[in-house]
């Protein structure tokens, strides 16, 4: 199954087609396309492409589903 690993915001996420994440201040209102370019690692399902630092030419794009908080910390 292909993959990513990207960072933004000051951590990394593991993309995967399909698979929602959640990624703390993201700053784009929902239904808006958002692209990730600094690609740390990114797999075809085959072969992975480790960067030095970033594999080269590779993005992330997705699309913003929601803005949502977290559970209160007690």
């Amino acid at each position: 199954m292909p993959y990513a690993i990207f960072a933004t915001g000051g951590a990394q996420f593991r993309a995967e087609p399909g698979v929602t994440i959640k990624i703390p201040l993201l700053e784009a209102e929902p239904g808006s396309k958002v692209t990730f370019d600094h690609v740390l690692l990114a797999s075809d399902g085959k072969h992975v492409h480790a960067g030095k630092p970033v594999v080269k030419g590779a993005k992330v794009t997705a699309e913003v589903v929601r803005h949502g908080k977290g559970e209160k910390i007690k």
